[in-house]
């Protein structure tokens, strides 16, 4: 949006971003059309007894978090918290805030924040910001604090954030 707003990004991009956003919103509206897929949505994300609850589960912790809003209910304390013991949020940022608290909850978003502004330092910076925004979209409905992924995707980064040599073997600066 930074890039948007100062100029900086090229047409190419805008035109991308566009193309995704209308494609997965006209995915999402005829997938919402056809009823035994419909169906199958709420029934999965309902209640805890009729499938994996997420409504209910984020409800649950989001009423835990009240609870303790500073430092949280401990790590890998979210189904203890809402009376489920075993149970996951399926929700990294949620599960973040009700397990170590409104200070926890922050560094995560710094985290993700941070990570999305180092793909847009990188040389393939293009796929790097796509993989970074499609895996912190992911976590949204999954439980990712420990996930070597995103360890990885990291570690790429920095790596393709190095100098370039040219073929005469001096350095470039990355631009």
């Amino acid at each position: 949006m930074f890039q948007l707003l100062t100029g900086r990004l090229k047409r190419r991009d805008v035109s991308l971003g566009a193309a995704v956003i209308v494609g997965a919103s006209v995915v999402a509206a005829l997938a919402w059309q056809v009823p035994e897929l419909n169906e199958i949505l709420l029934h999965r994300t309902g209640n805890i007894s009729s499938g994996s609850g997420r409504a209910d589960l984020w409800l649950a912790g989001l009423t835990a978090w009240s609870e303790h809003p500073l430092v949280g209910v401990g790590l890998y304390n979210f189904g203890a918290a809402i009376g489920e013991p075993g149970r996951f949020a399926h929700n990294t940022p949620l599960e973040v805030l009700v397990e170590g608290g409104l200070p926890a909850f922050l560094l995560y978003v710094l985290f993700a924040a941070s990570a999305l502004w180092h793909a847009t330092r990188t040389n393939h910076k293009v796929y790097f910001v796509a993989v970074v925004s499609a895996f912190f979209t992911m976590t949204l409905t999954l439980s990712m604090l420990i996930y070597e992924g995103m360890f990885l995707l990291l570690a790429l980064m920095a790596v393709d954030t190095g100098p370039r040599r040219n073929l005469s073997g001096n350095d470039k600066i990355n631009a």
